[in-house]
């Protein structure tokens, strides 16, 4: 899109710059979303890069991922570009993670669904 202003035939600017934004469906959920306590207070995050978007068609690549870690109640959103996440917590606390992928399509960032949450113990 471009924008050119005109009040009258004397006035008037020029066009702006072009702005383009590129769109793709949104990616799908990553699959096999799972948590494994690998030391008292070590935490592995895994999971499946999804393949489809939402529609179910081919998804292309670029895709990453974020994160919500929820905590006494607080929220941190962590970005990752692989598909498992390490996390130091304290066993007597409950911490809970939803994931989400991002496709960045040419520059475009398009976010997925997140997935539900998955808890450590109580």
């Amino acid at each position: 899109y471009r924008v050119k202003v005109e009040k009258d035939f004397l006035v008037k600017t020029p066009f702006t710059a072009p702005v383009s934004v590129c769109w793709h469906n949104p990616p799908s959920f990553p699959e096999n979303f799972r948590i494994k306590q690998v030391q008292k207070n070590v935490i592995l995050l895994s999971w499946d890069r999804p393949t489809k978007d939402i529609y179910g068609l081919k998804l292309k690549e670029g895709v990453f991922y974020r994160i919500e870690k929820l905590f006494q109640g607080k929220k941190k959103v962590i970005e990752v570009k692989g598909n498992k996440f390490w996390d130091k917590i304290t066993p007597s606390k409950k911490v809970c993670y939803r994931i989400r992928a991002v496709l960045d399509f040419k520059g475009t960032l398009i976010p997925g669904p997140k997935t539900p949450q998955i808890c450590t113990k109580d």
